[in-house]
């Protein structure tokens, strides 16, 4: 086999050699030109060294270069033909190469049988041989390469079709393959989920149980405080025990219920009157604010009790400021009129109670507010007044001795001649504080020193502040022309005597009158500084001594 040539390789050289020559003498007569041009001193050949006429010389230079310029143009052209073809011969020669190879490659694929099932029965291989075996390229290889691609191309539709079956085959597989993966991942997850179910119920029935016990243990609490409280106001009345729970069958459920004398677990509303369920709400109230407070905590109750009776109110203020030091503050507002009666007179503490009156209001002046002053305090205030305001300053007094004689005389069940409408003047509660009683009536009250508590008897104080009770009628509260007759210091007098009586009787710590008996011996005011003695009106059965206002 003989090696593979380009086609007339000699004729171009000789071609190519001459056009070599003729640019060369082109270019030795440029350069003679422009030698003789610019040196004008040269007369004689730079190579022979003979003496030439640089002009004539000149002129023959230039005659010959001009007839050579188309034979430049020439030059120039068939140097760049020359390239051109030599190019195109280099890329025909590569792609023959590459068209051998390839053919062959695809031949021995074929061969093999992997890739058709009948490729081996389609050729003659025998033909074929020198293209399989991966010659250097030439023209008989070229020649069978092209025979094989044209019978190659015979089977091409019957080839494609067997593609499209072995690419469909192989995308069921792949779809097989895949629901085949994802059964088996979405299997281990619904595994792993019905697990993970399973401990989160298990985490429910905990959180759940644990809050049931939480909110259990809040109830009970709550129950217990509430408990206290209402058994502070409800004393010995057969009503109380109370207890709140949650159903354990029913969702968000909160049920109470309480004693009512023999009977147990009875829903209080269905049995309680409307005052005991007043109560019962507002010590409901307390306990959850005591259970969940904080240092800021602040309780207002919104006119909350008017239904109750004196003692009750009494209790409930008691309870109310005994409670107070648990919160930050408590405020109270109320149109209960008795209410406010109490603290202006001493029946309720004022120790660190303020308590604000509103008056009328209108869209001109707006909401109107006045200082509270206890009957004490406005009698003390009308009397430093530098104008005395006499029949102001008798009618206080009078009133406020009407109070103290009051409470002295209930507390200890004095004799007093009754009357229809069991109202009585101060005329009938001077009587009442007869002798008996005012040997043993006095009062312990703490000493100026810090040292022991000193004992003050009232009957002298009494005997003072009702001597001048005539000046309460003849100049407060009654048209009486003797009443010109009274100078200003014996209203003053009678007003003085009854403040001194109001400060033995009203502590000067806690604003309130004894009413407490915490030992069964005397009575005692709120914070327990004054000590009211004796317990009952001397010789008295013990069992009529009067209740307890704590």
């Amino acid at each position: 086999m003989k090696p593979y040539q380009l086609p007339n390789a000699g004729a171009n050289w000789r071609e190519s050699h001459q056009l070599q020559q003729s640019a060369g003498v082109l270019k030795l007569l440029q350069e003679a030109r422009n030698y003789f041009t610019h040196d004008h001193d040269s007369s004689r050949c730079p190579v022979c060294e003979q003496k030439v006429d640089t002009v004539r010389l000149d002129l023959r230079l230039e005659e010959r270069i001009g007839a050579m310029q188309e034979l430049d143009l020439a030059v120039s052209s068939t140097t760049a033909a020359q390239l051109q073809a030599d190019r195109k011969r280099m890329i025909v020669t590569e792609t023959r190469r590459d068209f051998c190879q390839k053919t062959g490659m695809l031949a021995a694929m074929l061969k093999t049988d992997a890739y058709s099932s009948y490729a081996a029965s389609s050729f003659d291989w025998v033909r074929y041989e020198a293209l399989l075996s991966a010659p250097q390229p030439s023209t008989v290889i070229e020649q069978l390469g092209r025979d094989f691609y044209r019978d190659l191309s015979a089977l091409y539709e019957q080839m494609e079709a067997e593609r499209n079956a072995a690419l469909r085959s192989n995308h069921q597989h792949n779809a097989i393959a895949g629901y085949v993966s994802t059964l088996r991942e979405k299997t281990a997850l619904a595994e792993s989920q019905l697990q993970l179910l399973a401990d989160l119920r298990s985490a429910l029935d905990i959180v759940m149980q644990q809050r049931k016990d939480y909110v259990e243990a809040i109830l009970a609490t709550i129950s217990t405080e509430a408990e206290a409280l209402y058994a502070q106001l409800h004393p010995g009345e057969g009503i109380g025990q109370l207890k709140f729970r949650l159903n354990p069958r029913t969702m968000g459920s909160l049920e109470f219920d309480a004693q009512f004398h023999d009977a147990s677990a009875l829903p209080p509303q269905a049995y309680y009157s409307e005052s005991h369920l007043d109560t019962l709400g507002i010590c409901v109230f307390l306990a959850l604010a005591k259970h969940f407070k904080t240092d800021n905590t602040v309780v207002v109750l919104d006119d909350v009790l008017t239904s109750v009776d004196g003692p009750h109110l009494g209790r409930f203020m008691t309870l109310l400021h005994d409670q107070s030091k648990h919160f930050n503050q408590v405020i109270v507002t109320t149109h209960y009129r008795p209410w406010r009666d109490r603290y202006r007179w001493a029946k309720g503490p004022t120790a660190n109670t303020q308590v604000v009156e509103l008056g009328p209001w209108s869209l001109q002046n707006g909401l109107q507010t006045g200082e509270f002053l206890t009957a004490v305090a406005e009698l003390s205030a009308t009397l430093a007044k530098p104008m005395l305001d006499r029949q102001a300053a008798a009618s206080k007094a009078g009133i406020v001795l009407e109070s103290l004689l009051d409470f002295v005389t209930l507390k200890y069940r004095c004799a007093i001649s009754r009357n229809a409408r069991n109202e009585y003047t101060l005329g009938d509660l001077v009587g009442g504080v007869d002798s008996k009683l005012g040997k043993e009536l006095c009062c312990h009250k703490p000493s100026a020193n810090g040292g022991p508590k000193t004992e003050v008897h009232l009957k002298p104080l009494i005997d003072a502040a009702t001597a001048s009770q005539w000046i309460r009628n003849s100049v407060g509260c009654h048209f009486n022309a003797l009443g010109g007759d009274v100078y200003d210091n014996d209203v003053k007098d009678f007003c003085e005597h009854v403040l001194t009586l109001a400060s033995h009787l009203i502590c000067a710590t806690c604003g309130t009158l004894p009413t407490r008996r915490p030992q069964g011996l005397y009575w005692e005011c709120k914070c327990g500084a004054l000590e009211l003695y004796p317990l009952i009106y001397p010789g008295a059965d013990p069992r009529t001594v009067d209740e307890d206002e704590s």
